[in-house]
């Protein structure tokens, strides 16, 4: 049987508003031993991730300690927001959960990220 464990990424650094580049922060960079002693006695032999430079430097460590490459795949990222930085999150994540499709312009639901993700993990699988 095989076992699909998600990580969400460590603490990542607001300053930078580039998803792609965003780092963690000094606390995410630290709470990452975290991971390799939870994995201690888990049973790995792949780690994915999505491009985003936090959800990989999260994983790092743990994909080190086991010799592990990490396999980018762009699916797994998180939703597209939008064009435009959102200075009031809590509000757009509030409408976000009160309503599933609820998107912004250039930007994707709940529902979108929800298929995106399932068909790419479907595909890990079938592929496996």
């Amino acid at each position: 049987m095989t076992t699909v464990y998600f990580v969400r990424h460590a603490e990542p650094d607001l300053s930078n508003h580039n998803d792609l580049t965003r780092d963690l922060t000094p606390k995410g960079i630290e709470d990452r031993k975290f991971l390799i002693d939870y994995f201690k006695n888990k049973k790995l032999d792949v780690a994915f991730s999505s491009p985003f430079r936090r959800a990989i430097r999260t994983i790092e460590p743990v994909a080190k300690s086991r010799n592990l490459k990490i396999n980018q795949i762009s699916e797994f990222c998180e939703r597209k927001i939008g064009d435009e930085w959102i200075s009031n999150f809590h509000e757009y994540c509030q409408k976000q959960w009160f309503d599933f499709d609820y998107k912004l312009e250039n930007g994707e639901s709940l529902n979108d990220v929800q298929k995106r993700n399932m068909n790419a993990l479907k595909n890990l699988l079938t592929d496996r």
